[in-house]
């Protein structure tokens, strides 16, 4: 399907569809039953990061043309977030879905409110933004930047909460998925799935009894 790496996988709250974003400017929605996608277009550079809200009806993606779009996933039609300065690396709903957190190379997070388009500017990192996620509390983001500090932030006021908390940083490394230079799918520092060297990707995803596995297009 994709022409180029992908980047970002994420599934659908039901688990019946997955969002992938590419290399290739596009994302895709992917049908795991049929296996059949969904093609988005609108991104004019790689799309880093996708996200399903928690309801499943839209899907937001961040890209390197410095843009969030906000995609519905039945009619594939598109509302674009501007605001970034520079590419946007991370991407993340709120646990009610109106609000989609953004993190960019341009070292700030952004708060969007999805019906107005309005955004909220958290600056205090003093390089890129590799990640942004909220707590289940839905009013606390953490965001994680390439030097390795993260900082927690109050969503109402804009303030930052903590400065690289240890207690969440293990809370975090907890949910991280990753495949190892062996083949072995780790999740929660322990191996779940072993992968042949034709089937390894560099992105990873697991939800429930899926797993989505993402990796460059060999041609």
């Amino acid at each position: 399907g994709h022409s180029d790496w992908v980047r970002s996988i994420a599934f659908s709250p039901d688990s019946e569809i997955v969002a992938s974003g590419s290399r290739d400017s596009t994302v895709r929605l992917w049908e795991i039953k049929s296996g059949k996608s969904k093609v988005l277009k609108g991104h004019s550079n790689w799309v880093r990061s996708v996200a399903f809200s928690p309801d499943g009806r839209t899907v937001a993606s961040g890209s390197n043309d410095k843009t969030v779009r906000l995609w519905d996933v039945k009619s594939g039609l598109s509302k674009i977030l501007e605001g970034h300065s520079d590419l946007v690396k991370s991407v993340v709903f709120s646990p009610d879905g109106r609000i989609v957190a953004s993190g960019s190379k341009d070292q700030t997070v952004r708060l969007w409110d999805i019906k107005s388009g309005i955004s909220k500017v958290l600056v205090g990192h003093s390089d890129y933004i590799r990640g942004v996620a909220f707590f289940p509390d839905g009013v606390t983001v953490e965001s994680t930047d390439f030097s390795g500090v993260r900082k927690l932030w109050d969503i109402n006021s804009g303030q930052e909460i903590i400065k690289s908390s240890e207690l969440h940083q293990q809370v975090n490394q907890e949910n991280d998925m990753l495949i190892d230079n062996n083949g072995w799918i780790l999740r929660m520092g322990f191996r779940i799935l072993w992968l042949p060297k034709s089937m390894r990707g560099n992105i990873v995803a697991v939800h429930k009894c899926y797993i989505a596995i993402g990796t460059r297009n060999e041609k």
